[in-house]
């Protein structure tokens, strides 16, 4: 094996072990394991929401979308990695609840699925800047907040 292809091995199994706490995290509220991942500065960027900056935020934001999805599920579908950034696809699932952080309206009890992207910049290895692009527009038609789109 030349090095770079044991480099090339290294990077996949770090790939594999991020996202496996990122999705642990999101699914099982295992926000304790991010400290591996993501630098205490992390900076998550969600339009239209407002950045979460920190370590500690980020862990009580993925809380409080737990307490208004306590069944949620994040499964990331695919993935990418090149140099220090990385990206892929992700589903989203769970019931609403509870309260939406961010979002004026009661718990519907509906399940919803949600789609999106997301890139992450790394340095030494731990996240520091994360951006979310998720389909806002069909989680608020599946919650009954906007009207279905007509064919």
């Amino acid at each position: 094996m030349t090095m770079q292809e044991a480099q090339s091995e290294d990077n996949e199994a770090m790939k594999a072990r991020a996202l496996q706490i990122y999705e642990r995290a999101w699914s099982e509220g295992r926000i304790n394991d991010l400290e591996i991942t993501f630098a205490h500065t992390i900076v998550r960027h969600e339009p239209p929401q407002p950045d979460v900056v920190g370590l500690d935020a980020y862990k009580q934001h993925i809380l409080a979308l737990r307490a208004a999805f306590p069944d949620l599920t994040l499964q990331v579908i695919e993935a990418i990695s090149e140099g220090t950034t990385q990206a892929g696809r992700w589903v989203f699932q769970g019931t609403q609840t509870g309260p939406m952080p961010g979002i004026d309206a009661p718990p519907t009890g509906k399940h919803i699925e949600m789609t999106g992207l997301f890139f992450a910049h790394t340095v030494n290895d731990q996240i520091v800047e994360e951006w979310i692009y998720g389909d806002m527009m069909g989680l608020f038609q599946q919650l009954g907040l906007l009207p279905p789109m007509e064919a």
